[in-house]
């Protein structure tokens, strides 16, 4: 049961109370508000995890967008098609506006969430002193960061730190993705004005 997410456990309880509130037997509501009663007593150490399934999905589609921009850049060839770059930048700004958006959120959260592992650590580290199982700070510190109350709200935390890293790190692939469209759409507009220049000599020499 501890190792549900808080989402999940939230989730659990609503169920549980709307059974409860149906027409189900006596002893089918005692056994699920003692259910209840357990989630609820674990509810408190998990952390609130905004990214549900849907919205992972939205994530994930974002950061598949990116990594299919970058490798269209890569197979481009060189300097020549000037109008492919430029399509690809348009798409390249696009695309990382909605990775700085989603970033922006999850960088909040990450924020909130490493706020509620410290408070969690902190209610099982007194919860452990009070208790008398720890004599020393020593102690208390140790088996707090042990015990699978804060393990499983620490992981929580670095399921939610690393989608924004791996945003951070897709926004930063299209931020360079970016720039090297625009240095060689400039190289390679110098080169059709080169070639432009040239062919209008060649013609006035009479040499086309």
């Amino acid at each position: 049961m501890i190792g549900l997410t808080f989402n999940r456990l939230q989730g659990l309880i609503a169920l549980c109370d709307r059974f409860m509130a149906g027409g189900g037997s006596e002893r089918d509501k005692a056994e699920v508000a003692a259910i209840k009663e357990e989630l609820e007593r674990y509810s408190p150490y998990r952390i609130r995890f905004i990214v549900n399934k849907a919205k992972e999905r939205e994530v994930m589609d974002a950061v598949d967008k990116a990594t299919d921009i970058a490798n269209r850049y890569v197979s481009l060839p060189g300097f020549t098609d000037v109008n492919g770059l430029d399509a690809i930048r348009s798409e390249a700004i696009q695309a990382a506006d909605r990775l700085n958006e989603i970033h922006s959120v999850l960088y909040s959260e990450c924020m909130v969430a490493e706020d509620e592992l410290k408070a969690i650590r902190y209610r099982v580290a007194k919860e452990l002193k009070d208790s008398g199982e720890c004599k020393t700070v020593a102690d208390v510190e140790r088996y707090s960061r042990a015990d699978t109350r804060v393990e499983r709200a620490a992981e929580d935390y670095k399921a939610l730190s690393r989608l924004s890293l791996l945003v951070r790190g897709k926004r930063e692939t299209l931020d360079r993705v970016i720039q090297g469209c625009v240095q060689k759409i400039a190289v390679g507009r110098v080169g059709m004005v080169r070639d432009s220049y040239t062919a209008d000599v060649q013609l006035a020499n009479g040499n086309i």
